[in-house]
């Protein structure tokens, strides 16, 4: 999942993608910089028994470097990828506008 952002935009939009992350993730975070904000990507095994979601959102410029692009990656348990795909969904929405009116909604 990708969005873009005018330079301008991008801190706003990468602290909200922070903050997501650290909240929601319930895998350990292992990097937050200024392009990368990864958890801990689960192993197969783990991924077989485990019912955690995991991030990583990741940014660069375009080509023409007019705009930032912002990717999203959710890992879950195998047999939660619909789950996975609403997180990513919802961390997209989130970073674009700030708003997260049913938290609840996030699977952990």
């Amino acid at each position: 999942m990708v969005i873009h952002t005018s330079p301008s935009q991008f801190d706003t939009c990468w602290n909200r993608a922070k903050q997501f992350v650290t909240t929601y993730s319930s895998r350990p975070i292992l990097e937050i910089n200024d392009s990368v904000i990864s958890s801990d990507k689960p192993t197969l095994l783990e991924l077989m028994f485990d019912s955690g979601y995991g991030y990583k959102v990741t940014a660069n410029h375009t080509r023409d470097s007019s705009n930032i692009r912002i990717r999203v990656y959710c890992d879950s348990w195998i047999f939660n990828g619909s789950s996975a795909g609403r997180n990513g969904y919802i961390l997209i929405d989130y970073i674009k506008t700030g708003l997260l009116p049913y938290p609840e909604l996030v699977s952990k």
